[in-house]
């Protein structure tokens, strides 16, 4: 079977350099600075919470942000992915036009995935009566009219992605110090900081984005998108979208389970062991951008496995990836055996939910794959399917009031993932590829 490889991946019989070990050393180091100085900080004071038992404010904060980073999500669109790609093509020939071509038409497509967020956010706001989550969703409302302009995926293809993630860093750092405020203030005013620390954060990371694009040496400028070239990029960005849309609509889906049958208390529980979970998850998510020019390369021009390519390519994160599914049952057991009543409880909820770092990792792996060979649509459909699977497994805390039935829902969703990929990756394997 064919492989369906990008032209632009290689220009006049050439194939771009792969990243030199010191820049992949640097971006690694800033990305973990930028993990320690976002999740780290949100993490920080969500212990806090813990710790003087506001159980409440960390529950509807926890909600509230995550449904916040699911906008984002959808606001990009998937052209994130679609666009370094594209930006690693173009540098490979010297191209520069075809960066802002492909950056204009991004920016389309995530506007108008900006209005569906917007009209999402009006309907919350007609049907709630919270105070602390208008004032949290008003707020932070600017940021589907500015995420559209961010430049983190021509930051990716430069392989920039330590800058990208330092940027990033900021919604969290300024989320996490208004949460640590909000906790003396009253409940309007509360949501309205922490929505407008939001904002602030996203429309600070733009600009440093793009500043940071031009000073990498490529002008910042605005090439209007014809109409085939706006629908290619949203027919591709569908694609990668609907890879990441079942794993974040699954993590909600939990979150509305846990609040119906964990009560409360069980609920932040659940919150505070995913963010753990979470953080790994996002600092191998990082390595896995660091990894994904070279993958691009490696998987368009190797005559080998693509399978064996796949995994040796990115091979840092999902050591990492084990590392902190043994750190978080070492230090949930130590911790356990150490602390008592509700900080005992979130320790050990951390331990229980280890093991969906590993193969969460390994999954991204196998996923990565597809996407940079561009079977975007073979990818989404693998998350779908393994997110069905699960579906069912979750539904069982009904009858099994549980933090380990969420952690072998996310196990199963990983599992039917990453053989699905597999599947795929070795069928289009061959001397005709």
């Amino acid at each position: 079977m064919e492989r369906e490889v990008a032209s632009e991946v290689t220009v006049s019989g050439t194939v771009p350099p792969s990243q030199t070990r010191a820049r992949k050393l640097v971006n690694l180091g800033l990305l973990i600075g930028s993990f320690g100085a976002g999740q780290g900080a949100i993490f920080l004071v969500q212990t806090l919470l813990v710790s003087y038992g506001h159980l409440e404010l960390l529950a509807t904060f926890g909600t509230l942000f995550s449904f916040a980073i699911l906008a984002v999500l959808l606001i990009d669109f998937g052209v994130q992915t679609i666009l370094a790609r594209e930006t690693a093509a173009a540098v490979a020939g010297d191209r520069d036009e075809v960066i802002w071509t492909a950056y204009g038409r991004a920016t389309v497509v995530r506007l108008c995935a900006g209005l569906v967020a917007v009209v999402g956010a009006a309907i919350f706001l007609v049907s709630s009566d919270d105070a602390f989550a208008r004032s949290y969703v008003i707020w932070a409302l600017p940021v589907a009219a500015i995420w559209p302009f961010n430049a983190a995926g021509i930051l990716d293809g430069l392989r920039m992605s330590g800058v990208a993630g330092v940027v990033g860093a900021l919604p969290y750092v300024l989320s996490a110090g208004s949460l640590a405020i909000a906790m003396n203030l009253g409940r309007a005013d509360g949501g309205a900081l922490l929505g407008g620390a939001l904002t602030l954060g996203y429309a600070i990371s733009v600009v440093a984005q793009l500043v940071a694009v031009g000073m990498a040496g490529h002008r910042v400028r605005w090439v209007k998108p014809n109409r085939a070239g706006v629908l290619g990029a949203a027919r591709d960005g569908a694609g990668a979208f609907f890879t990441m849309l079942p794993g974040q609509l699954y993590f909600r889906f939990q979150l509305l389970l846990a609040t119906l049958f964990l009560g409360t208390h069980g609920t932040a529980l659940f919150l505070y062991s995913k963010q753990i979970a979470t953080a790994f998850a996002q600092l191998i998510a990082f390595l896995r951008r660091i990894e994904f020019p070279d993958l691009v390369v490696r998987l368009t021009s190797t005559k080998g496995s693509l399978v064996r390519e796949t995994f040796s390519s990115q091979r840092v994160g999902t050591w990492v990836g084990i590392g902190g599914t043994l750190i978080m049952i070492a230090g949930g057991l130590i911790l356990q055996g150490w602390l008592t009543g509700t900080q005992a409880a979130a320790a050990m909820s951390a331990a229980i939910m280890a093991p969906t770092v590993v193969a969460g990792a390994v999954a991204a792996a196998a996923v990565q794959g597809l996407q940079a060979i561009r079977r975007f649509h073979t990818a989404a459909l693998a998350m779908t399917v393994a997110t069905a699977c699960a579906a069912a497994v979750n539904a069982c805390v009904g009858l099994v009031p549980a933090l380990a039935v969420f952690m072998l829902a996310d196990v199963i969703v990983s599992v039917v993932a990453t053989a699905i990929c597999l599947l795929v990756l070795k069928r289009v394997e061959g001397p005709d590829r």
